[in-house]
């Protein structure tokens, strides 16, 4: 039966001529929905759970907190007190209970008690849950005993809530033999409800996954709410404008189910693939270990995206909700490259003429840009177009560095300054064969580091004014310490030059220690002390300290500060030390 028809049998449960009944389905298949439903419109229904319960008192003394809960008199503060109080007239032992230090009384104490409760009850309704998740030290005929016990009492109905399946061996040979006495009826859930699915995601989003969902064994309504809540983080990062037709929501609720169906259910695993020999090399397993959105999309998308070139984002995807991490840049940079594909077949197979007309278009685009496009989105069209115009001798109206002066805004925007990582774009899938382009994309990358190098000097130079220090203060400067490393590649002498004349222009980038200072402003200076160290060993400007030490006389003599020279004289003996 499917999930929903639960609903059928909770509602007729008192009419039914069965006294104890037990639901059995695979977990995530929907039964908690309905118990749950049922028991928020009736108030004779009394809830326990056996997860990791050890032994029958424990599970027999909620029971009753459960049932006292839920008088008719009084606040649930007077409720509990009750209870305390009672249970306190009794023997015996002392556990921790929703966060009460109680007396446990006897087992048969309780069940009477229980048994007294219930029979003023108008046909009340036990219900036992995670019935397989019991702690291993509670043996199932306990409970199976309890429920037969409870079963004396003509009014009452008890509901047991199961996954079969996730009982061990010993365990359900103990039920199978056991059952029969215990259970009147057993009721088998094979099917999730046929709303619950659409109910879970969302009409638009259903209509874009039930083939794949349909195509699937899953069962487990749980892997749907984690893809619900992967969605919702990964369009929370998308803006809405970066949907066109050729990146759409669809595709992108296709690879995000995918990608959380082949981790939570395939558990990241080929399952898909003809078995592997063993102690054999097999090649599909192979290509597809290596690149497993490839496996992805071939097996679980069947190929059903609408851009090839999604491939990346699937892969990005596919990282994102393992690790949890995601790069914004990277992102939009595959969304963009997606975004400003067309067909080399267009331009291709089209006449001379065609072909002019589609570059004349370019070049509007190019005159007007206002500096919030991606640069893939700028290049793309025009690298096919430009290898075309180049082949067949068709004259250019602009040349590589023209192109770049109009992207230059376009540059200084792609650059991030907080994280020298993402400052990179993707011009793999170009075709990169016109020599115009190939250019363009040279000069983009010289232009990115010079903005990049000069964001940094002007953000060290804003520092020596700097009056406030702390833990971000430290985390900059180190930053441009690991920056300053990697100018010692001979390809970078400009930039070195640029450095040094920076350093020599504004104080050395120390912010002077004079007067009062703190523990983190001391820091700092020590950090810059180092970089110049750095800038002497690795970048070659062995003068570097002595030109330093020049400076810093000079300022020593004009502020008339002890302190200031002896915490100068402190930071040249470090460094000295260690040359």
């Amino acid at each position: 039966m499917k999930a929903n028809q639960i609903k059928v049998v909770l509602d007729n449960i008192n009419v039914l001529p069965y006294k104890k009944i037990l639901i059995n389905g695979d977990w995530g298949i929907g039964k908690t929905k309905y118990i749950n439903d049922f028991m928020a419109v009736n108030n004779n229904v009394y809830y326990i759970s056996l997860f990791g319960k050890k032994s029958i008192d424990v599970l027999l003394q909620e029971l009753y907190y459960e049932i006292v809960s839920k008088d008719d008199t009084g606040v649930v503060k007077q409720r509990t007190n009750n209870l305390l109080r009672k249970l306190k007239k009794l023997d015996q032992l002392e556990l921790s209970f929703y966060g009460l230090n109680i007396t446990a009384p006897f087992i048969s104490d309780i069940l009477s008690r229980i048994e007294k409760k219930i029979g003023k009850k108008d046909s009340p309704i036990i219900i036992i849950d995670d019935f397989e998740r019991k702690h291993q030290d509670l043996d199932i005929k306990e409970i199976l005993g309890v429920i037969v016990a409870f079963s004396r009492l003509n009014n009452l109905r008890i509901i047991v809530v199961s996954a079969l399946k996730g009982l061990d061996d010993d365990n359900q040979k103990d039920f199978d033999n056991y059952k029969e006495k215990a259970i009147d009826k057993v009721y088998t859930i094979t099917d999730v409800a046929d709303e619950a699915p659409q109910n879970i995601v969302g009409i638009e989003v259903w209509s874009s996954i039930k083939n794949i969902y349909k195509n699937s064994p899953l069962k487990n309504l749980r892997t749907l709410e984690k893809f619900k809540y992967f969605l919702e983080e990964v369009l929370h990062k998308i803006q809405n404008e970066k949907f066109t037709d050729r990146f759409n929501k669809e595709d992108l609720y296709k690879m995000c189910f995918a990608v959380v169906v082949f981790v939570v259910e395939h558990k990241e695993e080929l399952i898909l693939l003809p078995p592997k020999e063993k102690d054999s090399f097999n090649f599909t397993h192979s290509i597809y270990g290596e690149d497993k959105s490839l496996y992805i999309n071939q097996y679980i998308l069947k190929n059903s995206l609408t851009n090839f070139l999604n491939k990346n984002v699937l892969s990005l995807l596919l990282d994102w909700f393992i690790t949890g991490e995601c790069s914004q840049i990277e992102l939009e940079n595959h969304i963009d490259e997606i975004n400003s594909y067309k067909s080399s077949s267009n331009p291709f197979y089209g006449s001379a003429e065609n072909l002019k007309e589609s570059l004349e278009i370019h070049y509007v685009y190019l005159e007007n840009l206002d500096g919030s496009e991606s640069l893939i989105s700028i290049i793309r069209p025009i690298d096919e177009l430009f290898f075309l115009a180049e082949k067949i001798n068709l004259p250019l109206k602009y040349n590589a560095n023209e192109i770049v002066e109009m992207m230059i805004e376009n540059i200084k925007s792609s650059v991030d300054i907080n994280n020298r990582d993402n400052n990179y774009f993707y011009f793999d899938s170009l075709r990169n064969e016109s020599n115009i382009i190939k250019e363009v994309v040279k000069q983009i990358s010289i232009e990115r580091e010079k903005i990049f190098h000069n964001l940094m000097l002007k953000n060290m130079e804003n520092k020596i004014h700097h009056k406030v220090f702390n833990d971000t203060s430290i985390l900059e400067i180190r930053n441009f310490s690991d920056y300053v490393m990697s100018l010692s590649n001979p390809k970078h002498k400009e930039l070195v030059i640029s450095l040094i004349k920076s350093l020599k222009t504004n104080g050395f980038y120390l912010p002077l220690p004079e007067g009062e200072i703190n523990e983190n402003h001391w820091r700092y200076c020590h950090l810059v002390f180092s970089i110049l160290k750095k800038i002497g060993d690795y970048l070659n400007q062995d003068k570097i300290f002595e030109d330093a030490k020049q400076y810093f006389d000079e300022v020593i003599n004009d502020k008339q500060d002890k302190m200031l020279e002896l915490r100068i004289k402190v930071l040249f003996e470090s460094k000295e030390a260690q040359r």
